[in-house]
């Protein structure tokens, strides 16, 4: 495999926060000093997240949505778009992380474009086809696969072009080789258009944590 080839397979791990194990030292690296620059986002992510509301009470909500002040009905409407951001950004990571063959590493990218859009999908760092120049299958040799634990999303700025970012932190189980599976949190930063339900930016900040098994 080629470095240009090699390099975009591991760039794709990498913002994926799994198989970290046995690549070179250069190569982790430099991914790690682009990584590094987006520290305060990270930490600005953790607030957000530590001080989110993660559930909503259906029955208040439904009766929110209904309510005959203008003020309530408002912010249960906006209630309503958030929480459709939560399961479409939940739904994505959940596609994104779960993979155990190079045929689930590839099936990935056609499952998650009900919940993404071309941009995302195409980004290399985040859905390729895993494969050598030679034509082996990358996931299939190194054996790495991955399990979704679960997502939590902190909304963040609600923008006027019906567009919302926000942060996501995403937990799961990622097992390289014959090494021990590790569970890994990682951060990332995203923008979801209200209109379409699909996220148009996704962009990991860091890992916060990761624990062998």
């Amino acid at each position: 495999m080629n470095k240009q080839k090699k390099t975009a397979i591991i760039v794709a791990l990498l913002v994926l926060g799994v198989g970290t194990l046995g690549w070179e030292t250069y190569e982790r690296n430099q991914i790690n000093r682009e990584q590094a620059v987006q520290t305060q986002k990270l930490e600005k992510a953790k607030k957000a997240l530590t001080n989110a509301t993660f559930n909503v009470d259906d029955k208040q909500y439904n009766k929110a949505l209904n309510s005959e002040d203008p003020m309530v009905k408002n912010n249960a409407e906006a209630t309503k778009v958030t929480n459709q951001f939560q399961k479409v950004a939940t739904n994505f990571f959940k596609i994104a992380y779960t993979f155990n063959s190079q045929k689930s590493w590839v099936a990935r990218k056609d499952k998650a474009s009900k919940y993404a859009t071309d941009d995302v999908l195409n980004d290399q760092k985040l859905f390729n086809d895993g494969k050598a120049d030679d034509g082996s299958d990358y996931i299939t040799s190194t054996g790495l696969s991955a399990n979704f634990q679960n997502a939590y999303v902190a909304n963040g700025v609600v923008n006027g072009n019906d567009t919302i970012d926000g942060y996501v932190q995403v937990t799961y189980q990622a097992s390289y080789g014959d090494q021990n599976a590790a569970n890994t949190t990682s951060i990332y930063l995203v923008k979801y258009d209200e209109k379409n339900q699909k996220l148009t930016s996704v962009q990991l900040l860091g890992n916060t944590q990761t624990k062998a098994q």
